[in-house]
């Protein structure tokens, strides 16, 4: 199996200790975790335990190593990237083409084609639309990051364009 590996640095929102600043911004597991190896977590660029002081506005540098998945056949499907960076990807996808891996979709799912399409990546579906509907799709490109993203909330707003004549 291989390792999804990532770095993610933040401002530290507030003055306390490591592990309090962590536990802000991420899971409990995810937490104890990074405490495993010293050296996952710095402070300025200088690597610190869990109990360190930190003030705020000093810059927290997480490193984290995640298993990618290779359970999820890869399959070629299209889609389109609308906007990408280090963590996340939003991509339209198609009518009739279903979002996640299931029965009778094991070839043909969204998730397949970015597994495929993104190697280096252990990408999580973040807002999924149903496979009749065509739309965008957030993609999180790590579990750490669509675990941020869940605990942090997403706001969707759906805008639909409509022909012809609308009654009640």
């Amino acid at each position: 199996m291989r390792e999804v590996v990532r770095t993610f640095s933040f401002p530290a929102p507030f003055a306390g200790k490591v592990r309090d600043v962590l536990r802000s911004r991420f899971s409990a597991r995810f937490c104890s975790f990074l405490k495993k190896e010293l050296g996952r977590v710095a402070v300025n660029g200088t690597p610190v335990t869990a109990i360190a002081k930190i003030n705020a506005g000093d810059t927290v540098t997480v490193r984290f190593t995640e298993p990618k998945s290779e359970k999820l056949p890869p399959c070629q499907v299209p889609y389109t990237v609308r906007y990408e960076d280090e963590d996340v990807l939003v991509v339209e996808k198609g009518k009739d083409l279903p979002t996640v891996y299931g029965f009778g979709y094991e070839n043909n799912n969204l998730l397949g084609a970015l597994s495929a399409d993104y190697p280096n990546a252990n990408c999580h579906i973040v807002t999924r639309l149903d496979k009749d509907t065509q739309g965008l799709v957030l993609v999180a490109k790590t579990g750490v990051m669509h675990s941020i993203l869940q605990a942090e909330g997403v706001n969707r707003t759906y805008l639909a364009l409509l022909t012809g004549k609308v009654t009640k």
